[in-house]
């Protein structure tokens, strides 16, 4: 036999960078929420309200991510974002009491 390596090394590696960046976009959304809900503008009860429509929106963004339309490697790409959004939501409870304290001492 005659094998041929049919794999390009650009598509491998714009592929390869793409979803690098999109990682390390995500893997910061934990860390932004802790900040806008610490200047108040997002707080948890907005995010515990649309919790099933981010739902929904990080299926898509899994199946948008995960290459050939697999659905066990979207659930794969699903859970860790899943888990970023809760570690959301914590993040914002915890900018939101510290918001709180920190109010509550310029009033005194």
């Amino acid at each position: 036999g005659n094998v041929t390596n049919m794999i390009e090394v650009h598509k491998y590696l714009s592929v390869f960078l793409e979803i690098i960046l999109i990682s390390g976009i995500v893997f910061e959304l934990p860390l932004v929420a802790y900040f806008l809900g610490r200047m108040g503008i997002l707080t948890p009860a907005f995010l515990r309200h649309y919790r099933r429509h981010s739902i929904v929106i990080l299926l898509a963004i899994a199946a948008i991510l995960s290459p050939g339309g697999n659905p066990i490697l979207q659930l794969i790409l699903f859970f860790p974002l899943w888990a970023l959004f809760e570690l959301s939501v914590l993040g914002t409870m915890l900018a939101a009491r510290q918001r709180r304290k920190a109010e509550a001492a310029a009033l005194s």
